[in-house]
């Protein structure tokens, strides 16, 4: 997203605290994060640009904390998109986090 400046921006202070949270539970932690994940990806194309940006880097924070496993399958339905639509953007914007 515009202005987005990597994993180590300021809006990454909130994360560690939400990471180490589910690993102290049990494992209905991670699907009750992971329907939420789902919820608010659905939800993406009614963020504003902030809470988009932010959900990015939440997500690429997760992924990268948790050897980049996800139900990336689920996801491919936005491959055929328009590459301007929010959806497409958010996984390109999440994949490019993820390299750097």
């Amino acid at each position: 997203m515009p202005g987005s400046t990597g994993i180590s921006s300021p809006a990454h202070s909130f994360l560690p605290p939400i990471i180490p949270c589910p690993s102290l539970f049990c494992s209905s932690h991670f699907q009750a994060l992971a329907q939420t994940t789902e919820l608010l990806f659905e939800r993406v194309d009614t963020m504003s640009v902030s809470c988009v940006d932010r959900f990015v880097t939440w997500f690429a924070y997760h992924l990268s904390n948790n050897q980049f496993q996800w139900s990336w399958d689920d996801w491919g339905r936005v491959v055929g998109m328009d590459p301007q639509h929010p959806k497409p953007k958010f996984v390109s914007e999440v994949i490019q986090k993820c390299i750097r």
